[in-house]
């Protein structure tokens, strides 16, 4: 379902982004074809190791990975499309909008979305992609920000 709502013009923009491709395979990031590097690497922002974490963006190779194992995110893939549109926009999550938004919120935000910004912007993406309002209510404890970021989110790529 999250790539079958990427609109038409936005998956345009990320296939083209996306030249190192997506790799879907069993597991956690390092068993997928092309991270096994990264086993033993602690994640940058939050505790533990890729070994845990079911998706990557690597923007080095314009590349993301989706493993099997679990995971908090509401959509791993949206989760990764979103790191990848911030990427591919300059990073609008270290914008006015974005450092407004998550300064506001932040005493609220659970780990790792309270220390970084972009992981707020990435799991925000991935709710409007998926249409999961509650959730998006719930990542930002407020229904006034979700809002905000809802319309952000549909205003800028058409999501949502």
């Amino acid at each position: 379902m999250t790539l079958s709502a990427v609109p038409r013009a936005l998956g345009t923009r990320l296939a083209a982004h996306l030249d190192g491709g997506l790799v879907i395979g069993v597991g956690a990031v390092p068993d997928l074809p092309g991270f096994e590097t990264l086993r033993g690497v602690a994640l940058p922002v939050q505790e533990g190791g890729w070994e845990h974490s079911a998706g990557i963006y690597d923007p080095g190779r314009h590349r993301i990975g989706v493993g099997s194992v679990p995971s908090p995110s509401i959509s791993v893939m949206g989760h990764e499309l979103g790191h990848a549109m911030d990427h591919l926009e300059d990073m609008p999550s270290r914008g006015a909008f974005w450092s407004h938004l998550h300064d506001l919120r932040a005493a609220h935000l659970a780990p790792p979305f309270r220390q970084d910004v972009a992981e707020l912007y990435a799991e925000a993406f991935a709710c409007v992609l998926t249409r999961r309002a509650r959730r998006l209510i719930a990542l930002f404890g407020d229904e006034d920000a979700a809002q905000r970021a809802y319309l952000w989110f549909s205003g800028r790529y058409g999501i949502g």
